[in-house]
């Protein structure tokens, strides 16, 4: 089990006296357009003291006192050999409801995020050297290559693993850094015809703010000492993903343009047919104050075989190193993890994302749910032939779907939905960047893929064992840096209108 004295014994002088509103005990961060991140409304003031690197106030640090590999409020879990992770109900409940926790916990992550920032110049993204700290960035990374193109999930995922990859390598001397840059293009050819983003701005920083001026806000909190520097958590600690979710949530900040077609597009059904508090995100059902699940439901180009009507088994597109059927599944397949996600956790909202019309029809008229979706014309991508990157009537839709719904998903408690899909495992990423319980989310994988497992290699159980790697190598396979292609030799100086917005 779990160590009785590990994280609570750690950076007491960590100490911060917070005041905030606090809407109890509702599962939405309330965000409302031009409002810092974490911030909060409600009908109650509460004040608390936290210390970020105890668990007592920051639940989930508890996950780093699990043996190597393991997971679960009693580290009863071997979480690479899991396709559903369902921690124990009570005590995750209990967790979720508790106000202090929750707001302790997110300030701690919160102080995480900016820290990272900090440890970045403002000079990041102008030129391969930093003058502060003389660092040389190694990798630049090329969106736009026509002869490797690539989809957009797929390459946010991998950017994000190789970063993380870079962040927690022991061998980095102590001075924590992401190693990976984009180059944006504005010929890209997934938005060079678009309209909401103009300029040098409207490919990659279309969509996400460069890093580090995209993390916003002062920290209120220390970092926890167990995660910072990034190097101290083993390479078989659960905090891994907690460093994980924080990578992909500095790089995944969303700009105007993109924060204005989340909120122009964003559409709420609710259960009992009254109208949904639209001015926040995600907008709030009245009477909605339990646990929130994302669902992802993938079709389009995963569809190469008839839709499946049971969960997918193991090793289901990779078998003895020979590449068999991608599949797909019906709707009733997720259904039935998500109702069991209700009966488990309270859930009572879902976050929709999906690229089938016909899964938002089926899905928002499954009852006893409150349902938020982003509204965008889907049909482009209802064929299963050719695979994504290689169609040439894509718009703009397309990664700025993704990239809303990567937003809206964030704010859920659970997942149901496929590893086997890079925008699955990012989806659950930076879901970890806002838990509010004492554990990893729970999550389901229908598709017969977990978190240690890359989808282009066998993923039975005893693969699975023989390899036994530990969570750090975990997640680097499962993003494999196979697509991202580097500008060499990396230019000694950049101009500064190759990284618009760096200031914004």
């Amino acid at each position: 089990g779990r160590s009785a004295v590990g994280t609570a014994a750690i950076g007491a002088a960590a100490v911060l006296v917070i005041t905030g509103r606090v809407l109890l005990p509702s599962a939405f961060s309330t965000m409302r357009p031009g409002q810092g991140a974490g911030a909060t409304t409600g009908p109650a003031v509460r004040t608390y003291a936290c210390n970020s690197s105890s668990a007592a106030d920051v639940p989930i640090l508890a996950a780093g006192d699990c043996p190597p590999g393991m997971v679960g409020y009693d580290c009863e879990q071997r979480l690479d050999l899991l396709l559903s992770y369902l921690p124990e109900a009570e005590r995750w409940r209990r967790d979720w409801h508790d106000a202090r926790a929750a707001t302790c916990q997110r300030a701690a992550l919160e102080s995480l995020l900016v820290t990272l920032a900090r440890a970045h110049d403002s000079a990041y993204h102008l030129r391969p050297r930093s003058p502060r700290s003389n660092d040389l960035v190694d990798h630049v990374y090329v969106i736009n290559d026509p002869k490797h193109p690539c989809t957009v999930g797929k390459m946010l995922h991998q950017f994000a693993v190789a970063n993380h990859a870079a962040l927690t390598e022991p061998r980095n001397g102590g001075r924590p850094r992401l190693r990976w840059q984009v180059r944006d293009d504005p010929a890209w050819h997934y938005t060079r015809n678009g309209t909401l983003c103009r300029g040098l701005g409207r490919g990659w920083f279309c969509l996400w703010r460069p890093f580090p001026a995209s993390v916003p806000g002062t920290a209120r909190l220390p970092a926890p000492a167990q995660l910072w520097p990034p190097t101290r958590p083993g390479p078989g600690s659960g905090l891994q993903y907690l460093l994980m979710g924080a990578v992909m949530k500095a790089l995944t900040v969303p700009t105007e343009e993109l924060s204005r077609y989340l909120r122009g597009r964003i559409r709420a059904t609710c259960a009992d047919g009254r109208p949904a508090d639209t001015s926040v995100v995600p907008p709030r059902c009245p009477g909605a104050r339990r646990p929130v699940a994302a669902v992802q439901v993938r079709h389009g180009d995963s569809c190469e075989g008839p839709k499946q009507q049971v969960k997918g088994p193991r090793n289901m597109m990779i078998r003895d190193g020979q590449r068999k059927y991608r599949y797909c599944y019906t709707w009733p397949v997720y259904a039935r993890e998500l109702r069991a996600m209700r009966d488990r956790y309270g859930v009572d909202t879902v976050l929709l994302a999906t690229d089938d019309p016909e899964v938002v029809r089926e899905a928002t008229a499954e009852p006893g749910f409150n349902w938020v979706h982003v509204a965008w014309p889907r049909e482009q991508l209802a064929h299963p032939k050719p695979w994504v990157e290689f169609r040439a009537n894509l718009d703009e839709h397309v990664p700025l779907s993704l990239a809303a719904e990567l937003e809206l998903l964030s704010h859920a408690d659970v997942f149901v939905g496929s590893f086997g899909s890079q925008v699955g495992r990012s989806i659950y990423y930076r879901m970890l960047a806002h838990a509010r319980a004492g554990s990893l989310p729970p999550f389901a994988s229908v598709d017969g893929y977990g978190l240690c497992c890359d989808f282009r290699e066998d993923c039975t159980e005893a693969d699975i064992l023989r390899r036994n790697r530990d969570f750090r190598e975990c997640i680097r396979r499962g993003g494999a840096d196979t697509f991202l292609r580097l500008l060499r030799p990396v230019p000694r100086a950049w101009r500064d209108t190759e990284f618009p917005g760096q200031d914004a």
